[in-house]
């Protein structure tokens, strides 16, 4: 039987200064993985993709100079990925 991994990894770019337009930027990029969907509750802005059946990606912006991306591997129920990956983004917001 094969065993397949999880893993998660984090991005952080940060900019000096705020770039309100940087979310509109990323999107275009973002909308090539699959079919962005925006998500509450973390950041100030924040754009979900699901692909491949086991793959996410949530892309986190926030006071116009932090851009995190959060991505997730090796869970295949969508919900469940995206409720890892938003945990994963507060506890890094919280520590920046």
């Amino acid at each position: 039987k094969k065993t397949v991994g999880k893993s998660v990894s984090l991005q952080a770019r940060y900019a000096p200064k705020a770039d309100a337009g940087s979310a509109d930027r990323a999107l275009t990029g973002i909308k090539m993985l699959g079919t962005p969907k925006e998500v509450s509750g973390v950041g100030d802005r924040a754009i979900w993709v699901f692909r491949g059946g086991r793959m996410g990606q949530l892309n986190v912006f926030s006071k116009g100079t932090i851009y995190l991306i959060i991505g997730i591997d090796g869970i295949s129920d969508e919900n469940t990925a995206l409720d890892k990956a938003k945990a994963f983004a507060l506890k890094a917001l919280a520590n920046i």
